[in-house]
Formats: structure tokens, C-alpha cells, sequence
């Protein structure tokens, strides 16, 4: 039978963690779900992707009971196995179509969906105001819960969800297709992927490259990602007079390039005003899945990616003082270095790697529609 991954913006390019679990599972038989596509998003979509076109008016039903007579007839036709949808606001949506179809409903957890406070999530008004609303009703819905860390399921259980409904499944990790490098890095290189948000904590970052000039006055900062802290981190970087490039949005591959020649990541991540969490992180996996040694905050889900000394360092706080200590550990000791890298990769490939996870997905998915 068919299986539905189920996302209704297809897709921003901070969430490739979907077409990693799309293309995770072993079967043969499954579609990819969205309501719409994302302008300036992901450009490459499986050939198995659906898109479910509605009235306005059918749109606007579904936002506000959660019913379509377009996604019913859509699904119907498919006639799946089950529904697996990402992020709890928008999976809950469905399920009364799941429910009138007789279809098993699956909804993954990520970080927002379950840790913005809720003050947060109405000032950001439309669907925030509603989720606000709806959030603290989660443990009635009759779905199933995966959780992408250990930290994301104690929240989903503080939310109301049955122990028996929730699953820790982490994001999957296609490591064949990760090149793998040990040797010919830059030796004073530190790389940030991710987006110019308040949890990733990229102004403690740049504090912290800041103090390690005295020891390091070489050290570089590359900086992927866009964001609405874009500017002041820029501003924050001019007058502390690092050296930090700011490169933008990138794609995939020129993100790979660039760890392949950085000397180490880094995931300074940290709990946000409005409760937003690093939930997995899955930089910090494909850092390791490369052979770049990852140094992270021990906040949210990292410290379940990363395993202090085994491909990276969890640093002791999330201050800039903590993050530079770590930073420079690494950055003093490339035979540190090169252990890491060689640890990381064997690490992230027995517990994220494609068949790993995709057959946990598959034997959920075996147990709910039995």
C-alpha cells in the first residue's frame, strides 16, 4: 500500500528534513502531499509529489474545522496505508479527514509547532492564533506522535500525548551520499549553517570568535543562512571587527562544500525569548556524517546528535565563554580534530542513517495501521 508524507507549504529550504523521511522509506509505493508550493523553497521535489488544489473557500474550511472536500477526495483516491504529517499544527488539521477515510494519522514534532509560547503564537497572528488555541487539546487527537529527540517527546507528554501514541524517531540521514573528508581542511575555519534566528545563537557566536582572536588572531567565521537577525548580526560583527563572512542562503551542495574544508561547525543553538528550541539539529549530523567535527550548545536535542568527544564537543553552557572554550579546543589540536571527524561519521550512520530510521518508520507504520 501507499504511504502519504503530508506538508502543507512544499517546502522552505530550512525543512530538507522532509524529503529526508520521504525518501527514507523502504517501500516503493509512496507520495508526497503539499497544499502549495513555496516561492524561493526547495526546487527539487520527488516525481511523487502531489499537489492538492482548493477553492478558497475550501481553504479556508479546512484552516478552521480542518475539513476539504479536495484533500478528502485527493486521499481517497490514494487510498494510503497512512498519513504521516509534519509539524503538530498542521497534522492535527487532518484528522478528521483521516478519521472519516479510516486512515491511521501520524504527525511529527519538530520545535516550534510544540515550544512557542503561546503569547508568541498570537502576535504572529492567522494560523498562530488558531494553533494557540488548539495546542493545548493535542493529547485528544487520534494520531500517533513522533518526536525527533528525546527532548521533543517530554514536551509532546507535558502537552497531554499518551506515552503509548509517542515515538522518538530521529531525523534520517542519507550518509552514502555524504563525501566524507579527513584531510586538507582549513585550519582556522569556523562554519555556521542555519537560519539568522534568535535560538541559533549565532551573537554568542560571534562574541565567542571575538575572544579567541587573542589565541587565534587567523580564526575566520563563515556564516550560512538569511534570517530576520541578518542585519544586526551583521551590525554586532562590524563592530566587534571579527572576521566573518556573511554568505547568504546556499544550496545544499555548496553547503557540503564548504564543510568539507571548514575546520569546525558550530551550533551555538539556545532557548529563544518566545520558547523556541533546538529540537535535533540536523547540521550537526551531516557535519559529522562529512568528518567535520561539530562543537554545540547542550540545549534542546543536541546533545542527543552529538556525544561529547564522539564526533564534536557539547560545550558547558550556551555563553560566548563556553562556546569559545570549545572552539578553541578543537582549533588547538588538529590530532582532536581528525578524531572527532573519524568517530563522527561512524556515529551519526549507526543511529540516523537512511535504513536505520526508515525501517523504525516502517514498523510504526506497520503497527498503527494493523
Amino acid at each position: 500500500m501507499t504511504d502519504v508524507v503530508f506538508c502543507k507549504r512544499l517546502l522552505p529550504p530550512s525543512e530538507t528534513f522532509v524529503l529526508d523521511h520521504f525518501d527514507s522509506l523502504p517501500t516503493n509505493s509512496k507520495v508526497l502531499v503539499g497544499l502549495h508550493r513555496v516561492v524561493g523553497g526547495i526546487r527539487s521535489l520527488p516525481t511523487e509529489t502531489q499537489l492538492i488544489s482548493q477553492s478558497k473557500a475550501s481553504a479556508a474550511c479546512f484552516e478552521l474545522m480542518g475539513q476539504s472536500s479536495e484533500i478528502s477526495q485527493a486521499l481517497s483516491k490514494i487510498s494510503p496505508r497512512v498519513v504521516h504529517a509534519h509539524f503538530a499544527n498542521q497534522g492535527t488539521q487532518l484528522q478528521f479527514i483521516c478519521r472519516d477515510l479510516g486512515i491511521p494519522l501520524v504527525v511529527s514534532c519538530h520545535g516550534s509547532d510544540v515550544f512557542r509560547s503561546e503569547a508568541s503564537l498570537r502576535r504572529a497572528g492567522g494560523g498562530g492564533v488558531l494553533w494557540a488555541q488548539r495546542r493545548h487539546k493535542i493529547g485528544t487527537v487520534d494520531a500517533h506522535f513522533v518526536s525527533v529527540s528525546k527532548f521533543v517527546a517530554q514536551r509532546v507528554a507535558d502537552l497531554g500525548v499518551s506515552d503509548d501514541r509517542i515515538h522518538v524517531i530521529p531525523n534520517p540521514l542519507d550518509v552514502k551520499n555524504i563525501e566524507y573528508v579527513a584531510d586538507g581542511r582549513d585550519p582556522m575555519t569556523v562554519l555556521f549553517v542555519g537560519r539568522l534566528v534568535e535560538k541559533k545563537g549565532v551573537a554568542e557566536l560571534l562574541n565567542a570568535v571575538k575572544m579567541l582572536e587573542f589565541s587565534h588572531p587567523e580564526v575566520e567565521l563563515r556564516i550560512i543562512g538569511d534570517g530576520a537577525l541578518r542585519e544586526s548580526l551583521e551590525a554586532q560583527s562590524s563592530r566587534l571587527r571579527v572576521k566573518a563572512s556573511f554568505l547568504g542562503r546556499l544550496d545544499r551542495d555548496e553547503v557540503f562544500s564548504e564543510m568539507q574544508t571548514a575546520t569546525v561547525l558550530a551550533v551555538p543553538s539556545r532557548q529563544a525569548e518566545d520558547g523556541d528550541s533546538e529540537t535535533f539539529g540536523v547540521v550537526a549530523a551531516e557535519a559529522q556524517a562529512s568528518g567535520l567535527p561539530v562543537v554545540v550548545t547542550p540545549h534542546g536535542g543536541l546533545p542527543e546528535v552529538v556525544t561529547d568527544g564522539v564526533g564534536g564537543i557539547v560545550a558547558e553552557g550556551t555563553r560566548s565563554k563556553d562556546i569559545a572554550t570549545s572552539l578553541q579546543m578543537v582549533l588547538s589540536d588538529r590530532n582532536l580534530a581528525k578524531q572527532l571527524g573519524r568517530t563522527g561519521r561512524a556515529s551519526v550512520a549507526q543511529r540516523f542513517d537512511f535504513p536505520v530510521v526508515g525501517a523504525k518508520f516502517e514498523a510504526l507504520y506497520e503497527s498503527v495501521s494493523a
